[in-house]
Formats: structure tokens, sequence, C-alpha cells
């Protein structure tokens, strides 16, 4: 079955370069279907928030991005979205913010909002200043969880959370995304990828490095560990990534060849990756062309 293009996230050759000459986002293409949750992950400055800046019409950019085929002018009411840094207005109380964002934003639902509060423990009378990094990422999420917007776009969405209210967040993402709703957020927490992320790309450079979900990773890669000393008594294989660690050579790969290959080597460990190992080889390895 065919993509079809009228659902679903689109970046089509998304680049943007600063003018400082940093070129953050360096061609990526994407495609994103509706109904999932999708994670996008990388080291700082790999490209992560500035993709979903570009997406949001918040920047300008080269490329294409189309939100159920429409550019996001045409589609902003179907879109909410989570910032990392949690920079709200800071002199209000929570009575205060129920009334004045319910009055500007018609999307949000003030029952569902006071829940929220109340289902994240936030103190309704002090102001918003006084609130702790995770209180303050708990109210935005309570705002974006209040909508009945397609898609929820989250910048580091557990930031400051405790391990128990992490895990409750994940539980709503996985809740709205049953109701219909599409998720795509960043973070740096692997085994929270793990847990809630149907699909997921990495980026490193700007530039997509994988794009794909658990199971098909799984499927395809395999890494292999080997002295440094058998290392240096291989002919490496086109298209392999290397990391050298200390005393050993780690190597990761989709290469049938490869696969085969050293499937018979004894001098050699063979291992399925993890999300983790694979997220690590890829960012910190030299790929062999």
């Amino acid at each position: 079955m065919g993509i079809n293009l009228e659902e679903g996230l689109q970046f089509d050759h998304v680049k943007k370069t600063y003018r400082n000459g940093v070129q953050a986002v360096n061609g990526i293409t994407l495609n994103i279907p509706k109904g999932c949750v999708h994670a996008f992950l990388g080291p700082n400055g790999a490209g992560k928030t500035t993709s979903l800046k570009a997406a949001l019409g918040f920047i300008s950019y080269e490329g294409t991005v189309r939100w159920d085929g429409k550019p996001i002018e045409e589609n902003r009411k179907q879109v909410v979205f989570v910032p990392e840094e949690k920079r709200f207005y800071e002199h209000w109380t929570l009575s205060e913010t129920l009334k004045i964002c319910t009055k500007m934003d018609t999307r949000l639902n003030s029952e569902k909002m006071q829940a929220y509060f109340h289902f994240f423990e936030l103190p309704t009378k002090k102001k918003i200043h006084s609130f702790s990094l995770g209180m303050k990422t708990a109210l935005y999420l309570s705002l974006a969880f209040s909508t009945e917007a397609e898609y929820i776009v989250l910048d580091e969405p557990t930031s400051g959370l405790d391990p128990i209210k992490r895990d409750d967040v994940l539980e709503i993402i996985r809740q709205r995304v049953i109701e219909g709703k599409t998720v795509l957020y960043t973070s740096h927490i692997i085994p929270e990828v793990e847990k809630i992320a149907d699909t997921f790309s990495i980026l490193r450079h700007g530039l997509v490095v994988y794009n794909g979900n658990l199971d098909g990773l799984k499927e395809k890669f395999r890494v292999f560990t080997f002295s440094k000393e058998a290392w240096q008594k291989q002919k490496a294989p086109k298209d392999v990534i290397v990391t050298v660690n200390q005393n050993q050579v780690s190597v990761l790969t989709d290469s049938d060849d490869a696969i085969s290959l050293w499937n018979k080597e004894k001098d050699c460990f063979c291992e399925v990756p993890t999300l983790e190992s694979f997220f690590q080889l890829t960012i910190r390895g030299e790929r062999h062309v």
C-alpha cells in the first residue's frame, strides 16, 4: 500500500541555514503517518527542534512541509505545541491561566484543563514563577491535552517530571493515539522512546540517518564485537558503522554479506541491537564506505 500524501506529516527536502552559517537541517525528506507516536532522536544540535519549528512555521526554511496535504497556515487549529523552554505568563496563577487561556483559545476545554491541573497536583493559587520545571512542564501538557487537536507536538515533554508522572504522561500520549491523534515528540530518554514510540527518526548533523520502527531495526541490523587485534585482520565490507572503544571494536551493519561472513567467525560476538546501542553506535560511529 502506498503512502497517502493527503494524510500525516510530510517533510520534503527541508533545509535550514542560520545567518551565522550553521546548517541546522540539511535536506530532510520524511513521511510520518497519521495516528502514531513518532519520536525524533539525536544529540544536541542534530536538528530535532529546528525541524519541528520549521514544520510549525516558526522559522523560514527551504523545501516544503505539509500537514494532511496542507501548509501549517491552513491547518494550524489542528496542531498544538509544547516547547522545550517552558516560559509561560509567570505572573499568572493557575486560576487566572484557566480563565484567560480559554478566552484566548477556543480549542481549550476548561473542564479538562481543571482535571489535568488536579491530576498533576498543581497549586491553583500560586503564581507560575514559583513553579518547578516539572510543574511548568505539567502546566504546558495540561493545556495541550485539553484540546482536541489532531496533532500534538511535544519538545522534551517529560522534562523535570518524576518517574511516576513521566509514566502517566506516556500513558496519556498512548491514549491520545488510540483516539486517533498523532503525537510527535523529541526526547533524550531512550527507554521512554522504546516504551511509547511507534516509529522514530534519528538525526545527526541535520540529516535523518535512520527512520523506521524498533521491530524493523532488530530484524535488519546486527552488532558484531571484535577485539582490536581480530578486527585488524578483517577486510571490512562497505557501508558499516564502526566504533572503537578501548580494546574492542563494535560494528553495526545491515549488510547481508557482512552478517553472513561474520556469523561464521569465531573471533567476534554477534547480538541484536537495542535502541540504546543502535543510537549510540549510529551517533558515535564512523561509516565505512
